[in-house]
């Protein structure tokens, strides 16, 4: 996507065009329906496409495929383990688009995943979020005989900011679930 490119509000799939519901909520719930794995993968789909797309749809996880490729332009899996979760870290998150940008995101339901995301990840040091996230990703330090206090504490700040769950970067959640549909797509489903 390109700056002066307007954000995706529909996906083509199978020579008809699907109106999106790029809401953040819905993607960030469409996210949690994909991991939930007491539900069968046609209820996953069903259940994605219902939140992602407006109207009638089929249930088609080559629809949801295209939907999610709009909104999120695939790249590279990162190698690095993750960083974030959003149930765990909805509380900073929140903090943190209220401190740095002014926005209740409450009152912003209806912002579009892409300025969403994008805002995400522009978010800057100096709050809370981003401090956390930066202690989660901050190496430890091999010993030396000067940092045995500096290690212990930073030993106690990754186990108090630890990811009580399997997290996800952002971008990797979307590339996992990405995948996933890929996986589905193949098998016939």
């Amino acid at each position: 996507m390109r700056l002066y490119d307007a954000l995706p509000t529909s996906v083509e799939h199978g020579g008809k065009t699907y109106k999106l519901r790029p809401a953040w909520p819905n993607v960030l719930a469409a996210m949690d329906v994909l991991e939930d794995e007491n539900l069968p993968d046609v209820e996953q789909v069903d259940c994605a496409l219902d939140l992602l797309i407006a109207g009638q749809h089929p249930v088609d996880s080559g629809l949801l495929q295209a939907a999610i490729k709009a909104l999120v332009p695939s790249k590279e899996k990162s190698n690095e383990p993750p960083v974030m979760d959003f149930e765990q870290d909805c509380e900073l998150i929140y903090a943190a688009f209220w401190q740095t940008y002014g926005i209740n995101l409450n009152e912003r339901r209806g912002m579009h995943w892409c300025e969403f995301f994008a805002l995400l990840k522009g978010l800057p040091e100096g709050t809370r979020f981003a401090d956390v996230v930066g202690v989660r990703q901050m190496p430890m330090p091999k010993p030396t005989k000067d940092n045995a206090e500096y290690r212990a504490r930073l030993s106690r700040m990754k186990a108090k900011y630890a990811l009580k769950k399997r997290g996800l970067s952002v971008q990797d959640g979307l590339t996992s679930m990405f995948n996933s549909l890929k996986s589905m797509a193949k098998g016939g489903d």
